[in-house]
């Protein structure tokens, strides 16, 4: 799918993706709640803390981190996610921008902690290796944090597992991570990462 039919795809869900998450009990969207809230208690933003929200959306996350007294900038690709977002949350500030494209809205800016959910998933391992790249260089303050939370998979057989049990749920245009992939093109020294796994997936696919 291309970009085009990716910004109307999400531009037309926009009113109603806060009550998709909601109403879903399946995959993707299974710990949802549970994912925002750890992405936010891993950040460890406080009072003051600048934080950058990638794919922003309906500004669920925003929410939860400028509550936390953040000062907090959130993007995203489609127009009408943001117009959702500033009605949801009109203490924040809110641009466009498309992480696959062009990222001068950004105008340099640095932040103490970049947030995202659910967005990398967006991108293939290559994308999502420059991405990281360019925030840790660009766009994060000295001694600041990334912290990101995605779908992922502990081996390819638990995800092929998960696309057969999901059916059309599973949405071929998304690429997510697998373990052993992350280590081999990994962006950053590995001394400044860490993976933490949160177990969201039924137990029949350990």
């Amino acid at each position: 799918m291309g970009t085009h039919d990716r910004t109307e795809l999400f531009d037309d869900w926009a009113a109603s993706y806060d009550d998709t998450v909601a109403q879903s009990h399946g995959f993707p969207f299974t710990g949802y709640d549970a994912v925002l809230a750890t992405v936010v208690a891993a950040a460890g933003a406080g009072q003051g803390t600048t934080v950058l929200d990638l794919g922003c959306g309906t500004g669920m996350l925003t929410r939860l981190v400028v509550d936390q007294g953040s000062v907090v900038l959130g993007t995203d690709f489609s127009s009408r996610m943001i117009a959702q977002a500033r009605v949801a949350v009109p203490e924040a500030t809110n641009i466009e921008l498309d992480l696959l494209g062009n990222w001068a809205a950004l105008d340099g800016r640095r932040f103490s902690r970049i947030v995202s959910t659910y967005v990398l998933l967006e991108c293939d391992l290559r994308a999502k290796v420059q991405i990281l790249q360019t925030l840790a260089r660009d766009h994060l303050v000295a001694g600041g944090r990334i912290v990101i939370g995605d779908l992922a998979f502990a081996t390819t057989r638990q995800m092929e597992h998960e696309r057969s049990r999901s059916g059309a749920d599973w949405d071929p245009a998304e690429h997510y991570w697998v373990a052993p992939r992350r280590w081999r093109r990994w962006p950053l020294p590995a001394s400044t990462v860490r993976f933490k796994r949160y177990r969201l997936a039924p137990a029949s696919l350990s």
